[in-house]
């Protein structure tokens, strides 16, 4: 079962984070590099949520459109256009679409993936979670996700 929850309609999606950070990092204990879970996925945004292991990396690529990466705990290195910019937690980036882009983090690292797909596309289908497969979530209660 999913973690995410019905919205207060069918154009939104709830995601418990404090939840899916520890799905995410159980599944870096044995990733090789890294570990990533997108939370929500619509023809215009994806929102994933990415752990570095210590040492690890992510190898150059680019996205399609805008993103804006929010780390949450440790600290990356972002590298784009031949410049390294150090972020820690707390510390959020944007970078234009179609940029080449690297990854890398010396003591491990979890941060928030905002993509912001063609804006121009019709939004024709309910926001959804990308497959839970090798995951599982139960529901926390109320006083545990505040806690």
């Amino acid at each position: 079962m999913s973690v995410v929850h019905e919205g207060i309609s069918r154009d939104t999606v709830s995601v418990w984070l404090t939840q899916e950070i520890q799905v995410v990092r159980r599944h870096l204990e044995t990733a090789r590099h890294k570990a990533a879970r997108t939370l929500i996925k619509t023809p215009q945004l994806s929102v994933v949520l990415v752990a570095v292991r210590e040492g690890g990396e992510l190898s150059e690529h680019t996205a399609e459109g805008p993103i804006t990466i929010h780390v949450l705990d440790g600290c990356i290195d972002f590298y784009v256009l031949g410049r390294r910019q150090t972020l820690g937690a707390g510390m959020l980036m944007s970078l234009g679409g179609g940029i080449p882009h690297s990854v890398a983090s010396a003591e491990g690292g979890l941060f928030l993936l905002t993509v912001l797909n063609d804006a121009r596309t019709p939004q024709t289908e309910t926001p959804s979670v990308a497959s839970t497969t090798g995951f599982s979530g139960t529901r926390p209660d109320h006083a545990s996700a505040r806690r």
